[in-house]
C-alpha cells in the first residue's frame, strides 16, 4: 500500500490498493509522519523503493503525483538482503516540492552493493522537479552502497534542471561508500544535462564521513566521482543556512 491513514493538514488524497499502480493517487499534501519504520525483507535482486512518506510516486515519465508540504520525521532502519531505493521522503521518482526530512536513514545491512540513500530521494529521474526543500538528518551504513547523499542518492541519466531553493544540512556517515555527495551521490550516466539550483543555489552544510564542511571546502562534497562530468553536471550551490 503506498499511503495509509496517513492525516493531512493541507490537501487531499486517496488511498492505494495493494494491486493498484501509480495513477490512484492524484497528490499528496500536508503529510506529517512521525511514526519510525523498521524494514527487514529479503530481495537482494528486486529493485524496491522506500520512502518516509511514499515509495515510488511516479512513472517512469510522464507522472503527474506531487509530494508537497510534507514532513518525515520517523527515523528508517533498512536490515536484510535488499536492493533498495531509500529516501527520507520518496523512494522513487516523482515531483517534489517544499518538504522536509528531519529523520535518519540506518542501514546496517543490504542484500548487494546496488542500494542508494538519499534524504530527500533514494532515486530520482526523467526530470521531475525537486524544488524549496529540506533535508536534515543522518545517513549511516557500515556497508558499501551505490550512492548516498543529502537530497539525491542516485540520480538517473535523464535531463534535469531541478533543485532550486533547496537546502541541505545533514551528516553522512557511510565510510566504505566511494559515491557521497550532499546534492548527488551516484550518478547513472554523464549524456544528459543535470543542472541543480540554477534559479536558486542549492544551500548546503554538515558533515561526510568525519569531515566538516566550511566555506573553503564544501564544493569538493556535492557529489560522488562515479560518471560525474563537469560539461554536463551542474551544481550550483552554497555554503550555509
Amino acid at each position: 500500500m503506498v499511503f495509509s491513514e496517513n492525516k493531512s493538514s493541507g490537501g487531499r488524497y486517496r488511498k492505494a490498493r495493494n494491486s493498484g499502480y501509480y495513477d490512484i493517487v492524484t497528490f499528496v499534501s500536508g503529510i506529517i509522519l512521525i511514526v519510525a519504520a523498521i524494514l527487514i525483507f529479503n530481495a537482494a535482486n528486486a529493485n524496491s523503493a522506500v520512502g518516509g512518506i511514499v515509495g515510488w510516486p511516479c512513472k517512469e515519465g510522464g507522472g503527474t503525483v506531487s509530494t508537497k508540504d510534507c514532513t518525515n520525521s520517523g527515523k528508517l532502519t533498512l536490515n536484510g538482503l535488499g536492493k533498495v531505493r531509500i529516501g527520507g521522503i520518496q523512494g522513487g521518482s516523482g515531483i517534489m516540492d517544499n518538504c522536509t526530512n528531519t529523520a535518519d536513514i540506518e542501514i546496517p545491512t543490504t542484500g548487494n552493493n546496488y542500494t542508494v540513500a538519499g534524504l530527500l530521494a533514494g532515486f530520482h529521474s526523467n526530470g521531475y522537479a525537486v524544488t524549496n526543500c529540506t533535508a536534515k538528518g543522518t545517513i549511516s551504513s557500515p556497508v558499501l552502497l551505490l550512492g548516498a547523499s543529502g537530497m539525491i542518492g542516485n540520480i538517473g541519466n535523464a535531463a534535469h534542471t531541478t533543485g532550486d531553493g533547496c537546502k541541505v544540512d545533514c551528516v553522512l556517515d557511510v565510510p566504505k561508500t566511494t559515491n557521497v555527495g550532499m546534492v548527488i551521490g551516484y550518478f547513472n550516466g554523464k549524456t544528459k544535462d543535470i543542472k541543480m539550483g540554477t534559479e536558486v543555489p542549492v544551500k548546503v552544510k554538515g558533515t561526510v564521513n568525519g569531515t566538516v564542511l566550511n566555506a573553503d571546502n564544501f564544493s569538493g562534497f556535492l557529489n560522488g566521482p562515479t560518471n560525474f562530468d563537469a560539461k554536463v553536471h551542474i551544481i550550483n550551490a552554497q555554503y550555509g543556512e
